[in-house]
């Protein structure tokens, strides 16, 4: 007959094994968004035209990625022909909890864009703000070690929003991203 403690040793080391294993399986947060590209960090385009807009856009939300992301929350891109997708990974600093959130823009679906100047009093500067108007669709969830979140577009449901504000320190990205998605929203 076996002892107390062998037995409860038994159980333990089991409960460790499938701990373990469920982490293994490829729960908790995976990075989806495009890694910026030595082609991201090269000069913008001087005239924004239709040709090169999606170029634009992607080089300046690249650019926003690199400025925006913070110790509570990162912020990546993936991008398609028809639009991109802003993916929000953010946490509370002692990382006891996680969300992610996916807002998906069709350039169909933008309709405005608006680029303004504001002062932030908090950080003593001077920004810049893309705000788009459209129908967008967000997607948010907690991030949970056992639990592996949906592919991009596999999402179970998605709530509509109305805009997206996109903040930048240079007026020259906030500019040219402006236009570019002004162009790629207005149907030719």
């Amino acid at each position: 007959m076996r002892s107390k403690t062998a037995l409860g040793t038994k159980r333990l080391l089991g409960a460790a094994t499938l701990l373990l294993a469920a982490c293994s399986e490829g729960g908790g947060y995976r990075e989806l968004g495009e890694p910026i590209t030595l082609d991201d960090g090269l000069p913008l385009p001087a005239p924004v035209t239709r040709e090169n807009a999606r170029l634009v856009v992607r080089r300046c939300l690249q650019a926003h990625r690199q400025s925006s992301s913070t110790p509570e929350a990162d912020t990546s891109y993936a991008f398609s022909e028809s639009g991109f997708v802003q993916l929000i990974h953010a946490r509370t600093l002692d990382r006891s909890e996680e969300r992610v959130s996916r807002i998906y823009v069709a350039f169909a679906a933008i309709r405005s864009v608006k680029a303004e100047s504001m002062f932030n009093v908090t950080r003593l500067r001077t920004e810049y703000r893309v705000v788009l108007e459209g129908t967008f669709r967000r997607w948010e969830a907690p991030v949970r070690a056992f639990r592996t979140l949906p592919e991009l577009g596999q999402e179970p449901a998605k709530a509509e929003v109305p805009s997206l504000i996109l903040t930048f320190d240079e007026a020259p990205t906030a500019k040219r991203l402006s236009e570019a998605l002004s162009l790629l929203a207005t149907r030719p």
